[in-house]
């Protein structure tokens, strides 16, 4: 798949350590915890927007109209051009639902869930605000697919969550930047610390949703784009914290993604 020329990324794919270093099989759910440390200040061009990612891909063989093409699912941080800063659920490169109840805010940690519900076809994105108690879900079906896009991409979106199978094979965790001004990235809004990267699997008490047995990866391998940039931002102080990946994004100048493992 080609990638469109004002589309950059920069992070890594989550693996589980072992012989073949591979992606879990039978994951039902994913999560993460993000802490916003300092606001860097507003660099994003005109009409452009960044994104701090959690980010899953489902049924790598899946077929849409422009191939085959694995469907990603995401709650995202994103940071706009305006100053806009929110918390939104996105579906197959399309935004769902910007949470209402909880704001981005200097200081305070965050946790993001998504879990499939294969039963009901159904994705379930969940954010609590760690510092206040504040939690807010939202429950993504065919019956509530967003309608700002135009009728027939509607359509399109109630198909795939109807048929794709809900079978992840790849987790990405990172930055995300589209610049609508020139072909290059740009920096950073905040200063932000990823932790707790973790998944769970599929078994009868993970659709009890409170009980879902999550598990730590244990690896990280670099995944960037394909147009060899130099990016504007490090990937630092990896290290392991409660038994979990932990990272911070900041400032600064790198060309790669990050390539970390928790040995035992």
């Amino acid at each position: 798949m080609s990638v469109p020329q004002n589309h950059f990324w920069a992070g890594s794919s989550c693996l589980v350590l072992g012989p073949e270093n591979v992606y879990p099989g039978n994951v039902t759910a994913i999560s993460d915890i993000l802490t916003i440390k300092a606001d860097l200040g507003n660099q994003i061009p005109d009409k452009s927007w960044m994104i701090y990612m959690l980010e899953v891909f489902i049924d790598r063989n899946f077929a849409q109209a422009n191939g085959i093409r694995s469907v990603p699912l995401e709650l995202d941080l994103f940071c706009q051009f305006d100053g806009k800063v929110d918390f939104i659920a996105v579906f197959n490169g399309h935004n769902q639902y910007k949470f209402k109840s909880i704001s981005p805010e200097i200081g305070h940690s965050y946790y993001r869930e998504i879990l499939l519900k294969d039963g009901d076809r159904t994705v379930l994105y969940k954010l609590r605000d760690l510092n206040t108690g504040e939690s807010e879900s939202f429950n993504l079906g065919a019956n509530n697919m967003n309608g700002t896009v135009d009728d027939k991409k509607k359509k399109e979106l109630i198909e795939v969550i109807k048929e794709v199978k809900f079978q992840p094979h790849k987790q990405f965790t990172g930055i995300e930047w589209w610049n609508k001004a020139a072909n290059v990235p740009y920096p950073v809004r905040y200063h932000v610390e990823f932790s707790m990267l973790k998944y769970a699997l599929y078994d009868d008490s993970s659709q009890e949703l409170e009980k879902l047995n999550l598990k730590p990866y244990t690896l990280l391998v670099e995944d960037v784009d394909s147009l060899g940039k130099h990016y504007p931002v490090t990937f630092g102080n990896l290290r392991e914290m409660d038994g979990c990946i932990c990272y911070e994004v900041n400032s600064g100048v790198t060309n790669t993604g990050m390539t970390y493992s928790l040995k035992h």
